[in-house]
């Protein structure tokens, strides 16, 4: 068992220290390397290695429980997930006796990728992979863009396989381990030569953090809304476009269309771009939405759906545990004509909200991305932070540059604080 917990701890660390992701994530698998040369490893210690991972790195969704007024079964929900992931790591334990390599990049792949799929939809743990906290150091992380997030991964495994099977090697394979591990670390080692940061210039873009999220009054909300916009405009005449996150205004933007004209100043070309919902048809949408010359003039609406915050999965309605964050009545819908890419200055960007982006779920087209998301859903420090190294994982990976706004002031856009 001093095996199993040391690697969980190796593990953990860097998601919640990530300056110490670079040894950490290069080691964690050795323990129980050599705990398996000593006697196999069976699915009670898949499970065992499960239950404490999970568990401890799933502690914010346990504090998001712990802040809404729900009864047991949110609890036995969360116990639930902690042992439905720990089967994966179980069977993961019980086949490295086959190849430590397939069957740790099959495992690693599953929990990221599809783990979730008995909530209705074909979405994982994204925020699992050991390579996330690496992006502390994305120069390390140049690779990605060539090798993709499995080569990166299986370099993470066969190296640590080969420093671990040293210990055991004839003294004739103990050079070719050791050069085998040299040639696993060299994708991560030659970054730094080549890495460069994508830089998008957006001197004219400012961002409002609204400290009025979370208001349960939306003329409250709005006239804050008003004041705020106005006075960095004011401040700022050169400003061209302004930017807030998902769920500004928390209702539906039409039943408020008088405040429109006050966000937007039919006199000031000015662009305000912020998250809100809007209700067609006696659906609501949770959108991105534009305006220009005191008009709309565009809208988004987010396409993948975060379940018990934005939909109820059928399964736990049926066992009538879905209801944690939102009532049945009030989930929100998928448009079917909703297009993703705007002009702004003659720049061309697409448009992220939130999980869209964390869930990888639509193609990224290669244009610069704005992404907009309400991280207060994060209860816990470490996961907000685990957040904004995801953004670069995925900036990385698929070679873009994703300007974030988000409820708590992450950001990477100019920021104004507005009294």
């Amino acid at each position: 068992m001093f095996y199993i917990f040391l690697s969980v701890f190796l593990f953990l660390i860097p998601f919640f220290i990530p300056a110490l992701s670079i040894p950490c994530s290069f080691v964690f698998l050795i323990p129980l390397i050599l705990k398996s040369q000593k006697a196999p490893l069976t699915f009670f210690d898949g499970f065992a290695w499960g239950m404490m991972a999970f568990g401890v790195h799933g502690v914010w969704f346990l504090a998001m429980i712990a802040t809404k007024p729900v009864g047991a079964s949110a609890i036995v929900l969360w116990i639930g997930t902690i042992g439905w992931l720990s089967l994966f790591s179980g069977l993961w334990l019980k086949l490295v006796r086959f190849s430590w390599l397939r069957s740790t990049v099959l495992f690693f792949f599953f929990i990221i990728n599809f783990c979730m799929f008995p909530l209705g939809a074909l979405d994982g743990y994204p925020f699992f992979s050991p390579l996330i906290p690496l992006c502390y150091y994305p120069q390390f992380l140049w690779c990605l863009k060539y090798i993709g997030s499995i080569g990166a991964l299986s370099c993470l495994i066969l190296f640590q396989t080969s420093l671990a099977q040293t210990r055991l090697a004839q003294t004739s394979l103990i050079q070719k381990k050791i050069l085998r591990s040299a040639l696993c670390l060299t994708p991560f080692l030659i970054g730094p030569f080549f890495y460069q940061e994508k830089v998008i210039p957006t001197p004219h873009m400012q961002y409002i953090k609204p400290w009025w999220y979370g208001h349960h009054n939306p003329m409250f909300a709005g006239y804050r809304m008003v004041h705020d916009i106005g006075e960095v405009i004011m401040a700022r005449p050169q400003t061209v476009c302004i930017l807030m996150p998902e769920s500004t205004f928390c209702w539906d933007v039409l039943d408020y269309q008088n405040f429109v004209p006050l966000w937007s100043d039919p006199d000031c070309q000015a662009t305000i771009m912020f998250g809100g919902h809007r209700c067609v048809s006696g659906e609501t949408f949770n959108s991105f939405i534009v305006l220009r010359g005191g008009k709309i003039t565009y809208c988004y609406d987010k396409q993948h759906l975060m379940p018990f915050i934005e939909r109820i999965p059928k399964v736990c309605s049926f066992f009538g545990c879905g209801e944690i964050f939102i009532e049945a009545g009030s989930a929100c819908g998928c448009s079917v004509d909703s297009h993703d890419t705007i002009d702004i200055c003659g720049q061309t960007y697409q448009v992220f909200i939130c999980s869209e982006l964390f869930f990888e779920a639509k193609p990224v087209k290669g244009y610069p991305i704005i992404l907009i998301c309400n991280e207060s859903w994060f209860c816990c420090q470490y996961m907000k932070d685990l957040a904004v190294l995801y953004i670069k994982y995925f900036e990385i990976k698929h070679d873009v540059k994703v300007l974030y706004a988000s409820t708590q002031g992450r950001t990477n856009v100019g920021k104004v604080n507005v009294v």
